[in-house]
This record gives C-alpha cells, sequence and structure tokens, in this order.
C-alpha cells in the first residue's frame, strides 16, 4: 500500500483477526508487516517492538521464514538507530537461519549488511568477507528479486551498492588492484545487463511484428 496509514490500519486489522483465530504464526506475519509499516514512518522504535513480538510468535508457531525475517528486520532497524552491536547479532541469526532455508538473496541482502555494520565498526577485512560473498551470491541469481519490503532496493540496484561499497572497503586497505578487479567486474555486469535488455527489447519487437502482420 502506498499510503501507510491505510496500511497501518489494514494490518492491524490482520492482526486483530489473527488474535482472534489465536493463530501465532498468523499473529506473527501481521506484527512483522506493522513493523515494516512503521519503519516507513521513521518510527523505529515502536517497529523494533512489533518486530520482537514478531519474532518471539514465529518461534512460537515455529515459523522458520517469518523468523528469519523478523531477525532480518531487527538486524536493519538496530543499524539504522546506531546499535552496531545487537544489529551484528541479529543479522548473523538471519544468516544463518537463511543459509539453512536455501534463501540466497535474503542471505545476500544479509550479508550485504552486515558489511556495513562491519565497515561502520571499523572491521574492514569482515566487512570485505561479507561484502564479497554478497556479491558472488547476487552474481549467481537469475530472475527477478523476492518481494521487497518498503524502500528496498531491488537485486541490480543492491549488486551495484554492493560493488561500490567493495571498492571503498578495499581502497582503505590499500588493496587498490582488488578495487580495481570489482570495478571491472561491475562494469561487466552493467553492461551484460545492457545486453540482456536489449535482447529481450528485440524478441518483444519481433513479436509485436508477427502480431501486426496477421491482423
Amino acid at each position: 500500500m502506498d499510503d501507510p496509514n491505510s496500511a497501518l490500519r489494514h494490518h492491524q486489522l490482520e492482526l486483530s483477526i489473527a488474535e482472534a483465530l489465536d493463530a501465532a504464526g498468523l499473529q506473527a506475519r501481521a506484527c512483522a508487516n506493522l513493523g515494516i509499516t512503521q519503519e516507513a514512518l521513521g518510527q523505529f522504535e515502536e517497529a523494533i517492538r512489533l518486530q520482537e513480538q514478531s519474532l518471539s510468535l514465529a518461534a512460537a508457531a515455529g515459523d522458520q521464514p517469518a523468523r528469519a525475517a523478523a531477525f532480518s528486520s531487527l538486524g536493519r532497524l538496530h543499524h539504522l538507530c546506531g546499535d552496531l552491536s545487537r544489529a551484528l547479532s541479529y543479522l548473523q541469526s538471519g544468516l544463518s537461519l537463511s543459509e539453512g532455508l536455501g534463501r540466497r538473496e535474503e542471505a545476500a541482502r544479509l550479508r550485504h549488511r552486515l558489511g556495513l555494520v562491519h565497515w561502520e565498526a571499523g572491521e574492514a577485512i569482515i566487512a570485505v568477507e561479507h561484502l564479497e560473498k554478497a556479491a558472488n551470491l547476487l552474481e549467481s541469481l537469475d530472475g527477478i528479486s523476492s518481494t521487497l519490503t518498503c524502500g528496498q532496493p531491488n537485486k541490480s540496484e543492491l549488486l551495484s551498492e554492493t560493488y561500490r561499497m567493495l571498492q571503498k572497503v578495499l581502497i582503505s586497505l590499500n588493496r587498490a588492484e582488488e578495487a580495481l578487479n570489482w570495478a571491472e567486474r561491475s562494469r561487466r555486469n552493467k553492461s551484460n545487463c545492457l545486453d540482456d535488455a536489449a535482447h529481450y527489447s528485440e524478441i518483444i519487437d519481433r513479436q509485436r511484428g508477427v502480431i501486426l502482420y496477421y491482423r
């Protein structure tokens, strides 16, 4: 929903129904949605409270994907609030669960943010390790992004940001040659994306031509 206030009303109703049904899994997802909406409104403390509630309910329901999502959201929120130690703890828990569930794109997103947090914590070498793994994962993924929460970059945007951060951190470590290698990979990736776009555009144009011919 584009209107956060409408989204809040919708998800509050969703939570009320889930509570009436005494369904912990549905309550967990409703709390998560409310938390995401509060985050979009800049209400980080309330968002944290709701995501903690979601995490507890997801654990009670045995809903591992919902637990992974709550860990990810809590890690992101604590990072935004500047609490790096809590951010690292939640992000690492989310990463372990996401990898166990085979959610590769989510694992890449978590590694990207872990890289940012370690960088801000002055741990540049660890930041590079996470960012490199994030880039490798994102490069290996096919198709469109999974469902994105409000404000999340899509897969292509995230990969571009990961390349940029890798170069920045590597240069700070005086590893200029590696930074140049990642810059070249970034250039090649953008070129491939443009080639793919041109290829699919050509296919669509040919299909339109066939349709027009038979009219």
